[in-house]
């Protein structure tokens, strides 16, 4: 009885991450979100902060911190994301409208 102690002999090894699919950027993108949430927070919980400062000061942060993950994580900078690219643009927009049309109705 021969047994094969490679199990993994039929199997395609995976090839070794590129230069460019490092985990730099990753590391970065959460780095900046855990900022922009203590930011966000610290304008909540500061009462030196008025209410007509700290509303738009939050949803700047939300859009930036939006706009940067879904960058990084939905891997927009990579060669094809066109579509994505424009799926999303276009939800935005229609989601934009959406909203602006019930609240003038």
């Amino acid at each position: 009885m021969n047994i094969d102690t490679n199990t993994n002999s039929n199997i395609e090894q995976s090839p070794r991450t590129k230069k460019n699919e490092n985990r730099t950027p990753h590391v970065w993108t959460f780095v900046v979100s855990i900022v922009l949430t203590i930011l966000a927070f610290f304008a909540v919980a500061n009462d030196m902060i008025s209410l007509a400062f700290a509303i738009p000061f939050i949803l700047g942060l939300a859009v930036i911190q939006a706009l940067f993950q879904a960058y990084v994580w939905m891997h927009l900078d990579q060669k094809g994301s066109f579509w994505p690219i424009l799926l999303m643009s276009a939800g935005f927009f229609f989601s934009v409208m959406f909203v602006a049309a019930l609240k003038l109705m």
